[in-house]
């Protein structure tokens, strides 16, 4: 792997590098999205092997999924192309931390809440460190979280009421645990009784929030289910990402 070279504006080091975070449920996963992915393969850019645990070549479907759905891919794509297409010598490192129907707030199973110990956000400061620590002393910083999250949130009236406080709250302690200052967030398209309560409550914290930016997913390509997106919605996730990250 090209060493991590420690700012961008560094050239005496073999390769600039830029590492995000993907995260959220089901529409980070991009479940149900299993046909062949527009990807060309890339020797800069690569995904972290939970069951590996080691960096790979990023290969959709093959490496993007969960062991419950080894061959979805999802938003890093489009993202990864994005990104090549405006860095084309730079090293793009993802680790992409995913689990379906999952909120925010603290419910009964597994959400994402800080305060649920050794549940999906305990798990993702694991995947992170892991993933930093295969670096030795070079572990770079994480530059970014890409958050889709808020669909299981917005099916539930109590959770979608209470999705802007506990969003302040797991941004704070994505600052304090996972290292990562930017946060850009897909704002959930309008399946969920409470949807708007949860699209109001994102929109609220991009505003308040200066190192927080979100884009709209309304009118992106759907699965039949008018939940999850389809491989055009994905795509689009994907750019949505890229185009708001501050990089």
């Amino acid at each position: 792997m090209p060493v991590w070279s420690r700012t961008r504006s560094e050239s005496t080091l073999e390769a600039r590098l830029s590492f995000v975070v993907l995260a959220g449920q089901s529409n980070a996963l991009g479940f149900g999205n299993t046909g062949p992915a527009p990807y060309v393969p890339d020797p800069l850019t690569f995904i972290w092997d939970s069951l590996k645990h080691w960096w790979v070549q990023m290969a959709p479907g093959v490496n993007t999924g969960t062991p419950a759905n080894p061959a979805d891919w999802g938003p890093e794509v489009a993202f990864a192309q994005a990104f090549r297409a405006a860095h084309p010598g730079e090293v793009l490192l993802i680790v992409k931390s995913v689990k379906g129907e999952t909120g925010l707030a603290v419910r009964p199973g597994i959400d994402w809440s800080p305060a649920s110990h050794g549940e999906m956000f305990d798990l993702t400061a694991e995947r992170i460190a892991a993933a930093r620590a295969a670096f030795g002393p070079h572990a770079p910083p994480v530059d970014a979280v890409l958050w889709m999250q808020g669909e299981e949130d917005a099916a539930d009236r109590a959770a979608a009421a209470a999705y802007g406080p506990n969003l302040q709250s797991f941004l704070a302690a994505v600052r304090a645990r996972w290292g990562a200052e930017e946060v850009v967030l897909g704002r959930i398209g309008q399946a969920g009784a409470w949807s708007q309560d949860v699209r109001a409550a994102q929109r609220s914290v991009d505003q308040a929030d200066g190192h927080v930016t979100s884009f709209d997913t309304i009118g992106f390509g759907l699965q039949g289910d008018g939940l999850h997106y389809d491989a055009a919605g994905q795509l689009a996730l994907g750019r949505g990402f890229f185009d708001a990250w501050p990089y």
